[in-house]
């Protein structure tokens, strides 16, 4: 459980700043399936334990924006996991990093998958 409530309250944190840069178009990928369902669907998690969070993030996914929800399972998803574990191993407890590019850690790693995502001309 405090994996999913850290993640959401991750998830509501990077839409806020998402939605100050006037960010109009944005890709949410989880790779809890559950927290998936529980945004795609918030009204049935209403009495969760984490309800409350949930509803905050459903507000702002209901913002005038797009934004696609997407699961990706945790092996594809070795960016995130990277910048996870700076997280919970550089980072203090109750302090916040903001990166707006990629982390030193995994620059070559994030540059190596766009370029695998690139289109064969």
């Amino acid at each position: 459980m405090a994996g999913a409530a850290s993640e959401l309250i991750v998830i509501r944190e990077g839409l806020l700043m998402a939605w100050k840069r006037k960010i109009q178009h944005l890709d949410l990928e989880t790779d809890a399936d559950a927290l998936s369902k529980m945004l795609k669907n918030p009204e049935a998690f209403k009495d969760h334990d984490l309800g409350n969070v949930i509803r905050d993030v459903a507000s702002l996914l209901a913002r005038d924006w797009d934004v696609a929800i997407f699961h990706a399972k945790r092996y594809v998803n070795q960016i995130a996991d990277a910048l996870a574990h700076i997280g919970r191993t550089r980072v203090k407890k109750g302090e916040k990093e903001t990166y707006f590019y990629p982390h030193a850690d995994i620059f070559d790693q994030y540059a190596a998958e766009i370029l695998a995502y690139q289109p064969q001309a």
